[in-house]
Formats: C-alpha cells, sequence, structure tokens
C-alpha cells in the first residue's frame, strides 16, 4: 500500500510494523540566497519561469498538501508570496517536480514595484533528481516590468508569459493605449491571478477599434481569483476580465472571482461575461469556464461571454465560436430598463447584423450545470437562458447551437433551458439535453429544435444524451468530447 505525503511516497503492507516503512522522495529542493542591489530591505513577491517547470504543481502549495499532480503537460511558473528581504538578501526554498529545466529566471517585485531579475541557469540546462537539495546564490539586477516579461508574442512558442497581475495590468495598458507592438500578439498565463478592487477590462471599443484585444490569450487552464469591480458607460462596450475583443481566441482560462459591474446607461449596449465582455468579428472563447458570482445593473450577461455580436465589416464571412465553455455560477441582472435585458448561463445575447455576406455563429460542448443561478429581476422584456440569454438574430441558417446541455436555475419572464427568445428569432438547437423545469422548453421557439433531444428530471445528462451529443462533436471534428458525467474534456 502507498500513500502520498506532500514531498514523498510512503509504502507499506497492512499489519506491517512503522519501522518497516520505507519512503520514496517525489521532489527536488532549490535552497536559494537572493542577494538584491542597493541593500533592498522590504517584501517581495517572486515569480519562477523556465523550460520545463511544471508550475502548477501541488507540491508548491500548502492548502493542497497531500496531493500530488505528475502532469509534466501542466506548465507554468512558480509563484511565492511575501517573502522577507532584509539588508539585501533573501532566503527562499522551492520545492518542484524533478525535471530537465533550462532558461529558469526568478523576476521579484517589491513594495514600491520596483522589479529585479535573477538569472538562476544562464544559459544551462540541468536535470533535477528527486530527494536532493540544490543550494546557491544568485546575484540580482534592477529590471523594469516590460523587461520583466519572457517572449516576445511573435507565435505561440514565443508567447508573452504573464505571470503577476502587475504584468496583466501592464500588457492591459499597452493595448488600451493602442500600442501596435502588443497587437496581434500571443499571450500565456503562467500562474492564477488575484484580482480585487477596481478593474479596467484588458481591450476597449473606442478610436476605430485601434484599442481592442486582437490577439490570441492563453490561459494555461489557469484562474482568475478575488473580487472586483468593473464602472463601463460606454455604449458599444464590454466589461469582464477582457472588455471588447475582435479577431481574437481566448481559450483555457477559469474565473473563480466575484464581479460587480455598474453603468449609468439606461440604452444601448453593454455585454458582461467574465471571460469576454464582447466578441467582434468572428472571435473564438474555448474552454473556459465561470464559477463565480457575476452580477450588473445594466445590460446583457453571460457566464462566460457578455455578447457575440458578428458583422460583414470584412466584406467576407467570419465564424464566431464558443466551444467547450460551462458555468457553474451564478449570474445575476438587476436591470429595470426599459430595454431588452439578457442573463444566460454562458452567454447574454447573440447578435448579427444584416448582409450580403452572413456569417455563422457556432455554439457547441457549452453547458450549465445544476449549480448555476441565471437570474433577470426585470418583469418585462427580460430573457434568461440556460446556455444563451437571448438572440434577435431573424437571420436563416446563421446561429447554431448542439451538443449542450443545461441544469441551471432560471428566472426571467422569458425562459428557455438552452435559449431565450421572441417567436420570431432564428437559430438552430439540436442535439441538446436539459434538465426538467415544469414550463420551460428547451428554446423559446419550438420550431428551431431539431432531433435528438432529451429531457429528464436529473442534474446531468443521460449516457444517451452523451453518446449523441459526442457523436456531434465528433462529426464537426471537434478537439472536444464529454465524458460520462456531462464534463467537457480534450480528446
Amino acid at each position: 500500500m502507498a500513500h502520498c505525503l506532500q514531498f514523498g511516497t510512503a509504502k507499506y503492507t497492512e499489519g506491517d510494523n512503522i519501522p518497516n516503512m520505507s519512503f520514496d522522495y517525489k521532489t527536488t529542493f532549490f535552497e536559494l540566497k537572493l542577494t538584491f542591489p542597493e541593500s533592498l530591505s522590504s517584501t517581495v513577491q517572486l515569480s519562477m519561469s523556465g523550460n520545463g517547470l511544471v508550475g502548477k504543481s501541488y507540491v508548491n502549495t500548502v492548502d493542497n498538501a497531500g496531493e500530488y499532480n505528475t502532469d509534466a503537460n501542466i506548465v507554468g511558473n512558480i509563484n511565492i508570496s511575501d517573502v522577507a528581504v532584509s539588508a539585501g538578501t533573501a532566503k527562499v526554498w522551492i520545492a518542484m517536480q524533478p525535471a530537465t529545466l533550462s532558461n529558469v529566471v526568478i523576476t521579484a517585485v517589491d513594495e514600491n514595484n520596483n522589479y529585479y531579475k535573477f538569472d538562476v541557469s544562464g544559459k544551462n540546462s540541468a536535470t533535477l533528481v528527486a530527494g536532493k537539495v540544490y543550494a546557491f546564490g544568485v546575484t540580482g539586477t534592477v529590471s523594469t516590468i516590460k523587461e520583466s516579461l519572457i517572449g516576445n508574442g511573435k507565435n505561440e512558442a514565443n508567447a508573452y508569459q504573464i505571470s503577476t497581475l502587475k504584468q496583466l495590468e501592464y500588457v492591459r495598458n499597452q493595448i488600451n493605449n493602442a500600442n501596435t507592438a502588443f497587437t496581434g500578439k500571443y499571450y500565456k498565463l503562467m500562474s492564477d491571478i488575484e484580482i480585487n478592487g477596481k478593474w479596467t477590462p484588458i481591450g476597449i471599443n473606442i478610436d476605430k477599434g485601434t484599442k481592442l484585444f486582437k490577439g490570441i490569450f492563453d490561459g494555461g487552464n489557469h484562474s482568475i481569483t478575488g473580487s472586483y469591480t468593473v464602472t463601463n458607460n460606454a455604449n458599444n462596450e464590454g466589461a469582464g476580465l477582457f472588455g471588447t475583443i475582435s479577431n481574437a481566441t481566448i481559450k483555457n482560462l477559469n474565473n473563480k472571482a466575484n464581479i460587480t459591474v455598474t453603468s449609468t446607461l439606461t440604452s444601448g449596449t453593454l455585454g458582461i461575461g467574465a471571460i469576454v465582455g464582447r466578441t467582434l468579428y468572428g472571435s473564438t472563447v474555448e474552454n473556459c469556464s465561470n464559477t463565480g458570482t457575476i452580477t450588473t445593473n445594466y445590460g446583457l450577461i453571460g457566464g462566460v461571454v457578455g455578447q457575440v455580436y458578428v458583422n460583414t465589416v470584412s466584406g467576407t464571412a467570419k465564424e464566431a465560436r464558443i466551444e467547450a465553455c460551462w458555468n457553474a455560477g451564478t449570474v445575476h441582472n438587476t436591470c429595470n430598463s426599459s430595454s431588452t435585458k439578457s442573463a444566460g448561463g454562458v452567454i447574454g445575447n447573440i447578435q448579427v447584423t444584416d448582409g450580403t455576406v452572413i456569417d455563422k455563429v457556432i455554439i457547441r460542448g457549452c453547458y450549465s450545470t445544476a449549480k448555476a443561478i441565471v437570474t433577470q429581476d426585470a418583469n418585462t422584456k427580460s430573457f434568461a437562458g440556460g446556455i444563451v440569454g437571448n438572440t434577435t438574430n431573424t437571420a436563416d441558417n446563421v446561429i447554431e447551437i448542439y451538443a449542450c446541455w443545461s441544469a441551471a436555475s432560471l428566472k426571467g419572464s422569458y425562459m428557455a433551458s438552452i435559449i431565450a427568445s421572441y417567436n420570431t428569432n432564428k437559430y438552430s438547437v439540436s442535439n441538446i439535453w436539459f434538465k426538467t423545469v415544469k414550463g420551460v422548453k428547451a428554446c423559446s421557439v419550438a420550431a428551431n429544435l431539431k432531433e435528438p433531444y432529451s429531457n429528464s428530471n436529473t442534474d446531468t445528462p443521460s449516457a444517451d444524451a452523451i453518446t449523441y451529443m459526442n457523436n456531434a462533436l465528433s462529426s464537426a471534428e471537434s478537439a472536444y468530447q464529454f465524458d460520462a458525467d456531462g464534463n467537457i474534456t480534450k480528446k
């Protein structure tokens, strides 16, 4: 029998005495003496990066002690908070997965937001051995937040690596100030990020689109945590971690933060989502989730995306796609204005403009669990949907929703388990499952629902439903599938 400890595995045979127990080391250790310039005395936040580093490892987090993650594919940085520096010196212990490392760098930021860089490995690589302690010293140099960003953003292999809130804010500021050096770039989140207080979203819809987020952002399966507020009073705008994105991809990102959005708008469009407020012109949001509480006093709100908006500004058809996204949190719209209001478990609203070239909107592999709560306070012109809050689309063959399911709790004047709308709106729904709720249909327009579909008074889809949903995903050559419990997974 084997039991996993924080730094090793204990092996024994039941009935044996304790002296017969043996231990195998599972981790390796750095004992670092960091020397800062100018005899610094402060508290610093450290982030260690490097090739081969397994960042999301339970051995690096006290709250998950006893679990052991051996997935070497979960790459990322190791963040260490509140390290005391006295007279220019700090001593740090770091427990890590044994691996072959190279290009190991530690960045530090002090209480005055000054940055320091420690080149741990130089150009060398080393294979770390379990159970061994590597003790050495490194002298740092004064750096800048720009220099602390690893990568150049030119491609996926050289994506800008974001490890701290300060780095995320720096990237946000460059994009929102129309710095073209940060347009169309690749970004990779290397650790969980906590956001508290006021937040300005990444990407804003002003100045002829020069300040929109137009890159590829890979969350690395990390999470946004904390509790923050967004104030947005602009029309045709978005609010969330990202504000408004265009021709962009956001993927592999989880929201665990509680988000409150306030606005003085009484008319116009404001999209609110935990990950993205508003997507434009064929953007993709993939493998993202929400388990936090998202609240707004105005607009179109979704657990993951606020509004999917597509038009033919480019003159060629573009596909907007929301795939493998899910919600197990609370989505709450308190708006009571006379405008149309919507709340969706995954997406708040889909809007497609008329034009000679019709764009396609694909929603697939998405779901809202039984923990999801989607509420709309207003009694009139309010929509609540388990997957999509509503759409105003009147064009044929544009919106396709398939291989989705919902067990969310709903409240609104128009409710539907998958998508709510007026009776004149057009979309296609197929290969779906929904939890039976008296008086609540799968979608508001019965003619838009195509077989196969099913419902039952359970919190998760039946085996038959999972089979036909997976068949639909496979036919579409999706990279995702549902497991036996209805959770989306990558093939």
